[in-house]
């Protein structure tokens, strides 16, 4: 990692802070090539985000399907909010925030069904 040196003066401390940090505050100018990489970096993470999507797409239709009484009844349970969070109750993280959907009860069901979540 490297770092580029910018002395805060405050009781005579000098902080020497990475350059990543300094540009991803917008601190410093990015070189030609930092600012390739940072495409590269955002288009590779668009690629992925869609991939993930229509992984998820196929995944929710394949859940729908699912009839078992009991696994309907946990699935309805732990659906999909309208801000990709779970509505079920297995609260978790800072603050006791929702999880990301799918939950970890809804990945236990879709692995019994061999259904997939993640690109592969």
């Amino acid at each position: 990692m490297t770092t580029e040196r910018i002395t805060a003066t405050k009781r005579s401390s000098i902080l020497a802070v990475p350059r990543e940090i300094l540009l991803d505050h917008g601190l410093v100018e990015p070189t030609e090539a930092e600012r390739a990489e940072a495409e590269r970096s955002a288009a590779e993470y668009q690629r992925r985000a869609a991939a993930r999507a229509e992984v998820l797409v196929a995944a929710r239709e394949q859940l729908a399907a699912i009839t078992d009484p009991l696994a309907r009844t946990i699935l309805d349970l732990h659906d999909e909010g309208h801000d990709g969070t779970c509505q079920g109750d297995d609260i978790d993280g800072y603050e006791a925030e929702r999880p990301d959907w799918p939950c970890r009860t809804v990945e236990a069901i879709a692995a019994h069904y061999s259904i997939p979540l993640a690109v592969s």
